[in-house]
């Protein structure tokens, strides 16, 4: 609970509101601060939190996983970290060649798995790309409920795509998925897809790149309606769509990223997360260990 700009406070803020829901938590970080911290927020329910001393975190958070202690982690530090330490303190589920983060992303339809997004485009190959196709259809299907995800591989936009991307695309034709081929980017937020398959790279860019959008238009909308009469009174008429479009926007997955491929529930967290995204990640990873994402998981796998 001490990674993450906003720590430890968002975290706790969000473990009492989980709690409330009737989820047990445990927070690992400096037990004396949390206790406090806990004691302020935790309501009646503040027994149902459990705090933990440890000065390695994460690390710990992995391990009560491996050994049966917790039903996932989640951890609001630096994404390549939190990999690292779910491969060394767990470790991978059988045959898989490496970990990836899957994110869920909001559509005009319905939200949309994504992955990789862990920043490293460095194993992009036809059989890693398979299995994370696989990962992430079960993922889809136990989180999100989709029956039979379609699957897409997104596309560089070239007329002559490299090698190694029409060898994985040749090998995700044989897979059991329903993959649907190439996709632009356009595709990902119109809902023809479920999940969105990209190499580490590609995926980090179009993560850092809705932030930046999503920011940017919530800085003009603010700067013109402070502004001007006219748009404030626009800006109150429209307030029932907006309220109508939060909601849409508002599905928990969208604060946690997935570390799928580990022989564990993993979840990270963005470093920036306020209270409410902390809350969406404990109810992603409670949700998931309820419905069973990791056996789903690890049938498919192995029909591969």
């Amino acid at each position: 609970a001490r990674n993450g700009e906003r720590a430890p406070e968002a975290p706790v803020q969000a473990a009492a509101q989980a709690a409330r829901d009737g989820i047990a938590i445990a927070l690992l970080g400096d037990a004396k601060a949390l206790r406090a911290l806990v004691a302020q927020h935790g309501g009646r329910r503040k027994a149902q939190i459990e705090v933990i001393e440890s000065t390695t975190p994460i690390r710990d958070a992995m391990r009560r996983v491996a050994a049966g202690d917790a039903k996932a982690a989640i951890s609001g530090a630096e994404t390549s970290a939190i990999v690292a330490e779910a491969d060394n303190g767990i470790g991978l589920l059988p045959g898989v060649c490496a970990p990836a983060v899957a994110g869920v992303f909001a559509t005009v339809a319905a939200p949309v798995v994504v992955l990789d997004l862990g920043g490293s485009g460095a194993l992009v190959t036809p059989t890693a790309t398979v299995q994370r196709a696989v990962m992430g259809a079960a993922y889809a299907a136990t989180l999100l409920s989709r029956s039979a995800p379609r699957v897409g591989l997104l596309s560089p936009g070239r007329d002559d795509p490299p090698e190694t991307l029409r060898a994985v695309d040749a090998a995700l034709r044989q897979c059991p998925v329903d993959y649907r081929g190439p996709i632009p980017g356009t595709a990902v937020f119109t809902g023809e897809i479920d999940v969105v398959l990209t190499d580490g790279v590609t995926g980090r860019n179009l993560m850092e790149t809705i932030e930046g959008l999503g920011a940017g238009i919530e800085t003009l909308i603010r700067e013109h309606v402070r502004g001007s009469l006219l748009v404030g009174a626009g800006a109150l008429l429209m307030s029932r769509l907006g309220r109508s479009l939060e909601q849409k926007l508002d599905h928990p997955g969208f604060g946690a990223g997935a570390i799928i491929g580990i022989d564990g529930l993993c979840f990270s967290v963005h470093h920036r997360s306020g209270t409410k995204m902390w809350r969406g990640a404990i109810q992603t990873a409670d949700a998931a260990a309820r419905a069973g994402v990791l056996d789903s998981v690890r049938r498919r796998l192995a029909a591969v």
